[in-house]
């Protein structure tokens, strides 16, 4: 299981808003999951070589594959994504998910430095 990091107030107030209908956006922010759950982020792809074909990307996202090629179109439009013949690219992936050099203190603490607590949790000696 991944994390997916969302900039609330992009996604909130940013040109997504106004340049996706709410039924695109939702098929974009699916796009992002796939991607962040994929062996190779930021791609969206059967494997390194394959793209998913589009039909069957609709049905596993749920939605109508009208949906699916709409938004995929106006996604590339914006530069949102790109597509080739090995799969979808969310554009900016990187730049939006948070990179282990900028976590800061909290990820270059000392792992001896923290037991396990009474309900399972990790918690400093």
């Amino acid at each position: 299981m991944h994390w997916l990091k969302l900039w609330t107030r992009g996604w909130l107030e940013g040109s997504i808003r106004f340049d996706l209908t709410p039924a695109q956006r939702s098929v974009f922010i699916d796009l992002c999951a796939l991607a962040r759950e994929s062996r190779n982020p930021p791609w969206v792809q059967a494997n390194e070589t394959t793209a998913y074909p589009h039909p069957w990307l609709a049905s596993k996202l749920n939605i109508p594959l009208n949906l699916l090629e709409e938004t995929l179109g106006a996604c590339k439009k914006q530069e949102r994504i790109s597509e080739n013949n090995t799969g979808i690219k969310v554009l900016k992936f990187e730049f939006y998910q948070e990179k282990k050099a900028k976590q800061g203190k909290k990820g270059k603490e000392d792992p001896d430095k923290f037991i396990k607590g009474d309900y399972g949790g990790m918690v400093k000696r």
